[in-house]
């Protein structure tokens, strides 16, 4: 863990269609990483291209595009290919 003054050079994209997890993720991790959000698939994919995150932060299921769809989407890319992706579902 960072101490509360540091911050990385790491980007995360959360890629959620539920506002309040999206909320509470940039609650919890905008301390130490620079973080964008997305609310479907499709708009995260754009993003990502636009700029390219470390990791990415997927829901599976989404009206748009779901975590699998922009999971194909981030490896067919060559830009976005190898981006680290964490997979989640509630």
């Amino acid at each position: 863990m960072l101490h509360s003054s540091e911050k990385t050079n790491a980007r995360v994209l959360v890629i959620d269609d539920d506002p309040l997890f999206r909320n509470l993720m940039v609650s919890f991790l905008r301390r130490e990483y620079f973080v964008s959000v997305a609310s479907d698939g499709s708009e995260g994919f754009h993003k990502a291209l636009e700029y390219p995150p470390d990791i990415a932060i997927v829901d599976v299921q989404m009206a748009v595009w779901d975590g699998l769809q922009t999971l194909k989407a981030f490896r067919s890319h060559p830009t976005l290919a190898h981006t680290r992706i964490i997979m989640l579902t509630s």
